[in-house]
């Protein structure tokens, strides 16, 4: 029966890496990174202890410091492997990650292996080997060991600075419109008191809008004139006047639609209500704002994807620069995924016949750019 396991595939990849190499000349170095300093140590394939747990700083000084001390595990038990491992530990790992990378990019002798660890089998191993209460730097640098004795890593994955581009400005993108649904949410509360029961639907009093976000009428209302008590004191033509004067479109129906709004709104006293209208209007503002930011980003990102070998993706019907980023981001690293059914399951594409059929044909060239396995194929039964 075939493994298919991740765990399987891991000990599988650490035991090809080793097979030719004693193992005491295997040396491990697990690091357990913090955001001002880091905690390591060095230990053989049995676990057995190298080196005391030593910090050094997440800075340069800190990192000529490691590296001293690496160069001299080197010189005093002459391994022919160093499998150095890490969690990603937000963002304080990248730095040490990729510094090393570059510093032994060329090393031969010995050879480096630089490793991540899931930060939920680092719990699980500190859970089985130690007290639940204990949580130290040291017990986890210990802990990432052990893992990386038993080969539980994954080789460190470095993405072009494109892919990485397309990744930050897909989250972002994201983050934005969290916030701009939000800054929506309060918007309408606000609204309540500035413009109340607008929105109202009660018996034969209809909202003047079913979909506030996607209802021009209501934008152009909000922008222009959101105060009920100035059109309590406008006619409809000065209305429509008020509409063209700034290019909005404005007949004579939905003139009066307006007016009956403002006339069967319940009003704060002025006083409050005044107080209501200058924030909404800056709220307003910072959604403006927002809404420009979100459409900046999409821009960028279709102009990246467009130059990306992802580009043969947005051919797919159904599909957008929007979606395409988001698979690129949830994928990452395409070496670890070796079918088309793989890679449509993490990227939540649909399942079907057709759209899988789809992908497989629009992702040949993309395949091969990416370095995907030629076992990437549809199975028949689906």
């Amino acid at each position: 029966m075939a493994h298919n396991s991740l765990s399987f595939k891991k000990k599988q990849h650490f035991l090809q890496l080793t097979k030719d190499i004693p193992a005491d000349r295997i040396l491990f170095c697990p690091v357990d990174i913090s955001k001002h300093f880091h905690v390591a140590l060095f230990h053989d394939i049995r676990s057995q202890p190298l080196s005391d747990f030593f910090e050094f700083s997440a800075s340069k000084i800190g990192f000529a410091s490691f590296t001293a001390r690496l160069e001299q595990a080197f010189s005093l038990h002459a391994p022919k492997l160093v499998l150095i491992g890490m969690e990603p530990t937000s963002v304080y790992y990248e730095g040490l990650l990729h510094n090393l990378r570059h510093k032994y990019a060329a090393s031969t002798t010995p050879k480096l292996q630089l490793c991540i660890i899931d930060p939920a089998a680092v719990k699980e191993n500190r859970r089985q080997h130690s007290l639940r209460t204990q949580k130290t730097d040291q017990i986890d640098a210990a802990a990432i060991g052990e893992l990386l004795t038993r080969g539980l890593y994954t080789p460190a994955h470095f993405s072009a600075p494109q892919a990485i581009s397309i990744k930050e400005i897909a989250r972002s993108l994201n983050d934005h419109r969290q916030q701009m649904l939000a800054l929506w949410n309060r918007l309408l509360t606000r609204l309540d008191r500035v413009f109340p029961n607008l929105l109202i639907n009660y018996q034969t009093e209809k909202p003047f809008a079913q979909q506030p976000l996607e209802n021009k009428l209501l934008d152009h209302l909000l922008h222009l004139c959101p105060d009920p008590y100035l059109i309590l004191d406008l006619t409809t033509a000065d209305l429509i006047d008020l509409f063209h004067r700034q290019d909005r479109p404005l007949g004579p129906k939905r003139a009066e639609k307006i007016v009956q709004a403002a006339h069967r709104a319940l009003l704060l006293p002025k006083a409050y209500h005044a107080v209501h209208l200058q924030l909404f209007n800056r709220e307003l503002e910072t959604l403006d704002f927002l809404k420009a930011q979100i459409a900046r980003l999409e821009q960028q990102l279709e102009q990246l994807i467009t130059q990306s070998p992802a580009r043969h993706l947005l051919a797919i019907a159904g599909n957008s620069a929007k979606l395409t980023a988001e698979l690129i981001a949830a994928l990452e690293d395409w070496q670890r995924y070796d079918t088309i059914q793989t890679i449509s399951r993490r990227g939540r594409i649909s399942s079907h016949r057709g759209a899988i059929r789809q992908f497989e044909h629009k992702t040949k060239d993309f395949q091969t750019r990416f370095g995907l396995s030629q076992k990437c194929h549809i199975q028949n039964d689906l």
